[in-house]
């Protein structure tokens, strides 16, 4: 029993992680269509669905563990619960849990972050531009152009050409 509830807290927890991550990339990224895809009743059965999954993935353990009982000292035994590597093959079920618990959640979720960290990037990126043309406009400069040093708003001010201003230097 040890064993399943075991497997079954691990494997839920990295199911968990993933539907966050899930999640986080829907709101982040598609937020006009993530009130309709995301909802509660939707959430509350991913999250059964992830638990059954888990629980689904973990009975294993019931038929390949088995219990042993080894001598103490002063009469006393102690009884363990041990793989039975008779049972199984050990080297494909260790695989078969990488690649399903570590592997693919990790990839997964590494491209679900990478999309979100480059969709805010981008977002950021886009509204600084647009930010920018807006304080150039205003100074009367075209985008990309080089602020005026001291010295041109200087001999501005004394030619006449144009007043300079707190902003300008």
């Amino acid at each position: 029993m040890y064993q399943f509830v075991h497997s079954l807290s691990y494997t839920a927890s990295i199911f968990i992680l993933v539907v966050i991550c899930t999640e986080r990339y829907f709101a982040i990224i598609h937020p006009i269509t993530c009130k309709q895809i995301l909802t509660p009743t939707r959430l509350r059965l991913t999250m059964a669905l992830v638990w059954v999954l888990s629980a689904a993935y973990s009975a294993p353990r019931f038929r390949i563990m088995k219990t042993i009982t080894n001598p103490l000292p002063d009469n006393k035994t102690e009884t363990i619960c041990v793989p039975d590597r008779q049972k199984y093959d050990s080297e494909a079920f260790d695989m078969c849990n990488f690649v399903l618990l570590y592997a693919i959640p990790l990839l997964l979720m590494t491209i679900l972050y990478a999309r979100i960290a480059l969709g805010l990037w981008a977002t950021t990126t886009r509204m600084r531009r647009r930010r920018g043309k807006v304080l150039h406009k205003r100074r009367g400069r075209p985008l990309g152009a080089a602020q005026p040093s001291s010295d041109t708003m200087r001999m501005r001010a004394i030619s006449g050409a144009g007043d300079a201003t707190d902003d300008d230097v």
